[in-house]
């Protein structure tokens, strides 16, 4: 990207396609919100936006307009105080402001019937933004709020997760990117006995790396705990192609 041509990223995250743009170099996020903010920008599916042989020549002001026309829309402004959801860095945690939107977005989206965000594009796509019936942010980013909990977080080593078997342990492993949760099950896995165990045996867990490889890069790990029989990971994904991105990531490991 280069300060005052277009600069877009795609990045997949749990099977979807999601769309970002900015003006400058620096940090892009890549998340739902900002696919919905390329779409109002655009007046269509993103995808469909990206796919031309050429792009129109917009300003910042352009970008920052179809930001405002949503967080107005739909109640966003107090959420996102200065944030900027396309430019400010997050991870994600519940304890993370811009998370919590994201959390929020998502809730709201499912309490209106939709169920992806891709849902939304006709309601951002006109001249006027409209919701959903059944569609209130505010109501679920203030439920998020209230009775959100943080993380914990921790370091370890050695043991065994969700890659080895031979466990009488049935693992369900929750992936939230940009708000969105997407669950993995594995049959017969051992249970850690401790954080240390847990923890350590990540960076060999054929489940955790193919966390990664489906999202188009490496998962890092930035901190991680277990507890009973829950394991919280948070990680950013890197990807390199076709521009250079990173997503923050949260994984929570089930055994039952």
């Amino acid at each position: 990207m280069s300060g005052g041509n277009i600069g877009s990223a795609t990045g997949t995250a749990n099977n979807t396609n999601y769309h970002s743009i900015a003006m400058t170099l620096g940090t892009v996020n890549i998340t739902p919100l900002t696919d919905l903010v390329v779409a109002n920008l655009a007046g269509k599916d993103p995808a469909t936006w990206f796919s031309a042989p050429t792009l129109p020549a917009l300003k910042t002001a352009d970008i920052d307009t179809a930001l405002n026309n949503i967080k107005s829309a739909w109640g966003l402004s107090t959420a996102l105080g200065t944030k900027n959801p396309i430019t400010t860095a997050f991870t994600a945690q519940s304890t993370d402001p811009l998370d919590k939107v994201l959390e929020a977005l998502a809730a709201a989206r499912t309490a209106a019937g939709l169920a992806n965000h891709g849902d939304l594009f006709p309601f951002v796509t006109s001249v006027t933004i409209t919701a959903p019936n059944g569609f209130d942010f505010a109501a679920k980013f203030t439920a998020l709020t209230g009775t959100g909990t943080g993380t914990g977080t921790g370091t370890g080593t050695g043991g065994a997760t969700g890659g080895a078997t031979g466990g009488t342990s049935n693992l369900t492993v929750s992936v939230t990117v940009s708000g969105v949760t997407s669950n993995i099950t594995v049959a017969n896995v051992p249970k850690p006995a401790n954080e240390s165990e847990f923890c350590g045996a990540l960076q060999n867990d054929a489940t955790f790396s193919s966390i990664g490889a489906s999202g188009g890069g490496t998962l890092t790990i930035n901190s991680c705990s277990f507890s009973g029989n829950v394991g919280n990971i948070s990680a950013t994904l890197t990807i390199v192609t076709p521009v250079s991105a990173t997503i923050p990531y949260k994984v929570t490991y089930t055994y039952n």
